[in-house]
């Protein structure tokens, strides 16, 4: 059947991802090299399934390797594949490579969204540190973008790590205020 109904680069492309969501980075990077060895080029989107099965575990050395075969091979990474980059480095706490991953994606000429921003909020939050967090809440705002549920969700998050009770309240009550929903 695989020889008359080959694997289109959406299939290799899915079963990748589903191994990338479990955190199995040797399973998804194993079916990259079946899709390569099928002559079927990985596309952005098969890279970036590589990039977040490394990033769901915290292994943004990994991650980053990724990212640069795929950029080495003319893969053009998106919004989505630098993101979960900096997602990963919020599971180690990695300011300074998350810094260094958001400075490359502007370079590369990808606009950074909602979903990148809350990653950096999230990198700061989770090392506790709230005036890192706020300030990338002000530089997403600066981007003519809206602050969510989850860009205040974090900086509550990190004002209650600190004990900070009445910092956690004033952004419950200015997320409110905005007529978001706490979750």
């Amino acid at each position: 059947v695989a020889e008359r109904f080959p694997p289109s680069a959406a299939a290799y492309t899915a079963v990748i991802d589903a191994w990338a969501k479990r955190g199995n980075q040797e399973q998804a990077a194993i079916w990259l090299s079946k899709m390569e060895d099928a002559g079927i080029a990985p596309s952005t989107a098969s890279y970036t399934a590589m990039v977040d099965s490394c990033a769901r575990t915290g292994d943004v050395v990994s991650g980053s390797a990724w990212l640069n075969d795929m950029t080495a091979k003319g893969v053009v990474p998106s919004v989505v594949t630098y993101s979960a980059l900096i997602s990963g480095c919020a599971k180690t706490g990695d300011l300074e490579k998350a810094e260094q991953i958001f400075r490359e994606m502007i370079a590369s000429g990808t606009r950074p969204n909602i979903v990148s921003y809350n990653a950096m909020i999230d990198v700061c939050a989770r090392r506790g540190d709230s005036t890192m967090a706020e300030r990338w809440l002000q530089k997403l705002m600066e981007a003519n973008l809206e602050p969510d549920a989850i860009s205040y969700t974090c900086l509550i998050k990190c004002k209650a790590k600190l004990g900070d009770a009445p910092g956690a309240v004033r952004w419950l009550q200015e997320m409110v205020g905005r007529g978001l929903a706490p979750d």
